[in-house]
């Protein structure tokens, strides 16, 4: 319980300052609805409609979607025509409460995790495909941020999908993939890691950025001196600079 609420308050927390310091949105946010696959997620519609490109955000474990979308309502004045995607994980969590997991920490090992990446991303990627054809976007519009655990499968998502994510984040999270070298069309990715990460060591950031490199993707590394295991409004900050990229 504690390891879930530690998460939660690091996303709240970093989500409230960065509502603060952003503009005012005039725009609505629908509230949680399952959609066709099974998974709950809220949308925040784009600013300038009609919406031209898809960011989906995917949050950490024991987090759920209600709380994260504070984060794209934080990005949300950086990129006007872009509808913004907060599912809720595919499981619940192991810790109880309304937090939601994209794989069990439980009895977690490196095999274990990769597997648990894996499935994740295979239950997620047509959910994707699905939400990119009901808007009329194409696949090379599509954005994905992922923070902690939900870092782990954006990462993935990076450098399975075909075409890749146009942009990818993924902040306070690691690479977890199968040792054969998968198939890749150059996925730009920025790895943003706390160099004072507690639950996720900055060493980690630092192998995931090299091994998504040498995979193929173009990769921009960030470590923020001082910062821990959250997101913060320099990070949101990157964030947006790099989304918004050509």
């Amino acid at each position: 319980m504690r390891y879930a609420r530690f998460f939660i308050f690091g996303v709240v927390a970093l989500a409230l300052n960065a509502c603060e310091a952003s503009t005012a949105s005039t725009s609505s946010t629908t509230p949680p609805k399952t959609t066709p696959g099974g998974i709950n997620a809220i949308v925040i519609e784009p600013l300038s409609p009609p919406a031209t490109s898809m960011l989906v955000l995917l949050h950490g474990l024991g987090d759920n979607a209600r709380s994260f979308s504070s984060v794209g309502r934080a990005l949300q004045a950086s990129l006007p025509q872009t509808v913004i995607v907060v599912p809720d994980a595919i499981e619940a969590f192991d810790g109880g409460r309304d937090g939601r997991q994209w794989f069990s920490f439980k009895a977690l090992t490196p095999e274990r995790r990769v597997e648990g990446v894996g499935s994740a991303t295979a239950v997620l990627s047509p959910w994707i495909d699905a939400r990119l054809a009901e808007r009329h976007i194409a696949p090379e519009k599509l954005m994905v941020l992922g923070f902690s655990q939900g870092a782990m499968v954006a990462n993935r998502l990076a450098l399975e999908r075909t075409p890749p994510p146009r942009r990818t984040v993924g902040i306070g999270g690691m690479l977890a993939v199968p040792p054969v070298v998968l198939p890749t069309t150059h996925p730009h990715v920025l790895v943003i890691h706390g160099e004072d990460d507690e639950r996720i060591a900055v060493d980690q950031g630092r192998s995931a950025a090299a091994e998504l490199q040498a995979r193929g993707a173009v990769v921009e590394l960030a470590v923020i001196p001082g910062l821990g295991h959250r997101i913060d409004e320099q990070v949101l900050r990157r964030t947006a600079t790099f989304l918004k990229a050509p």
